[in-house]
């Protein structure tokens, strides 16, 4: 048992021998009950590992095992332990391994409907289907096996790859039928009710996807003209959208054959097919391209109308609104076209970037044609200034009125001087005040009758024409003469005016 004892009993001198034999009798009782069940919790361990190793076979490590010399010593049994839990881990990871590729294997069987006489299929339907534990527990015993994990693992593989030509093999079917019903024109809700009553990989479903495109091509056989003329006007509707040029198009030999088979048919297909993805891919160019040159013809059509000189005043085509609708669209126009000559510009550039060729329009690369608009919008655009009357040249010459006399020293340069003789402190020392002239002239008469406040007369009938009207207009006239002849002659007396030297 590898454990120690006391012996303290056997070799106590005061203790009777009769008593020593007593105890030592009743210690060996305890000692072999303790062994016995030893014996029997390692024989029980040693079974465990016999029925894994019949499952298992050479992952266990069968040398713990003893039919004779059992040893029962806690480090044995620690040993049998230890292997016995390794050795259910691992059957437990294969069980789950093989219930996982039962199931798959089952499961393509039935999808695929096959027939099949391979033994592990058989062994694996019936571990499926076995209700008795003890039955499905001889038959796990059986697939845990290194070999039958081996022959699970290829099999399961096997049949992955069946069903992956199957299901290949059923796309492209339904791959040409998508094809030859989109040349048929088929209603679409025929095509899917067609699908949904054969779905499923037996050999039924593929069969009926192989008769109903056998029907199609006999029947598209039959029109192979007709569909190579559509195939004909579509790409024609592709190249248009694309701007492609005369060059470009005649790249495509196919396009001028006459000959009508399949081969042709197919050939138009896939450059149709081509052509869609590449104006999917430029679609954004395109739509900016297309209102780029719709602006430019607004404004074509917008310089020819303006061109009529009669537009406005045309006799029946009076137009009252027409000049501020044009200036609106002058407005729209310089904000819009700029803009979106900048937007075409980076998306050329990203596409040439990505495509490693520019986006030709009808054979020429309109990322120039933009650069080539923004050089002529830069050189026609002048700079607006408001307009200013022209600075007259001035000539120097001699006031015409002496300087006034002031009693302020400062009040002497606004009279306007050619040359000043004298020094400012001469001159105002010798300034004398004159006295100014506040006598009530003509000009402060018109004035105050001009702001004087009227109330304003009712209107009348006969009120128009009447002579108090013409009073009043006589009145206006005298002040209007009385006006010119004071302004007359402070004119003249300018001109007399003679600057005396001091």
């Amino acid at each position: 048992m590898g454990e120690y004892v006391p012996n303290t009993l056997a070799f106590d001198s005061d203790t009777p021998l009769k008593n020593k034999l007593q105890n030592l009798q009743q210690e060996f009782t305890q000692v072999k009950e303790e062994y016995n069940n030893k014996l029997g919790y390692v024989q029980e361990l040693h079974k465990q590992l016999e029925a894994l190793s019949y499952a298992l076979g050479g992952f266990v490590n069968t040398n713990l095992i003893a039919t004779t010399e059992i040893d029962v010593s806690s480090l044995a049994v620690n040993s049998l332990e230890d292997e016995l839990q390794r050795t259910e881990q691992e059957y437990v990871s294969r069980k789950a391994v093989v219930d996982h590729s039962v199931d798959e294997i089952c499961f393509t069987i039935d999808t695929l409907g096959l027939n099949t006489t391979h033994e592990l299929d058989i062994l694996s339907k019936k571990y499926k289907s076995e209700v008795n534990p003890d039955n499905k527990m001889e038959l796990c015993n059986l697939l845990v096996s290194e070999d039958s994990m081996d022959s699970i693992a290829n099999r399961v593989a096997e049949l992955r790859e069946i069903r992956g030509r199957v299901e290949s093999h059923k796309e492209e079917l339904k791959n040409n039928l998508h094809r030859i019903w989109d040349i048929l024109r088929v209603d679409p809700d025929e095509c899917e009710a067609f699908i949904m009553s054969n779905e499923g990989l037996n050999p039924e479903k593929i069969q009926n996807y192989e008769q109903e495109l056998e029907k199609l091509l006999v029947l598209k056989q039959e029109r192979i003209g007709e569909f190579i003329e559509r195939a004909r006007e579509e790409l024609q509707i592709l190249w248009e959208q694309l701007y492609y040029s005369e060059t470009q198009r005649h790249q495509f030999l196919s396009a001028y054959s006459e000959e009508l088979d399949d081969k042709i048919l197919m050939v138009y297909e896939e450059e149709i097919s081509r052509l869609r993805l590449e104006l999917e891919d430029s679609k954004y160019i395109i739509e900016r391209i297309q209102k780029y040159m719709q602006l430019k013809k607004e404004i074509e059509e917008f310089q020819d109308s303006t061109k009529d000189p009669n537009r406005l005043f045309g006799k029946g085509q009076r137009d009252p609104g027409r000049l501020l609708r044009e200036e609106k669209f002058r407005k729209r126009m310089d904000r819009e076209l700029p803009k979106l000559r900048m937007e075409l510009e980076g998306s050329l550039l990203e596409y040439e970037a990505l495509k490693s060729r520019p986006f030709m329009v009808y054979g020429k690369p309109y990322l120039d044609v933009i650069y080539e608009a923004n050089e002529e919008a830069a050189q026609q655009k002048v700079p607006i200034t408001a307009p200013r009357t022209p600075k007259r040249e001035t000539v120097p010459r001699k006031p015409f009125t002496s300087p006034r006399n002031t009693s302020n020293r400062y009040h002497m340069f606004n009279t306007p001087q050619f040359n000043r003789t004298r020094h400012f402190q001469v001159t105002a020392e010798n300034m004398t005040p004159t006295k100014e002239d506040r006598s009530i002239t003509v000009l402060h008469r018109v004035r105050e009758r001009n702001i004087r406040k009227r109330s304003q007369k009712p209107i009348r009938r006969g009120h128009f024409g009447s002579d108090d009207d013409d009073d009043e207009e006589e009145a206006e006239a005298e002040v209007e003469r009385m006006l010119r002849e004071s302004k007359n002659a402070m004119i003249a007396a300018e001109k007399k005016v003679i600057i005396q030297p001091e």
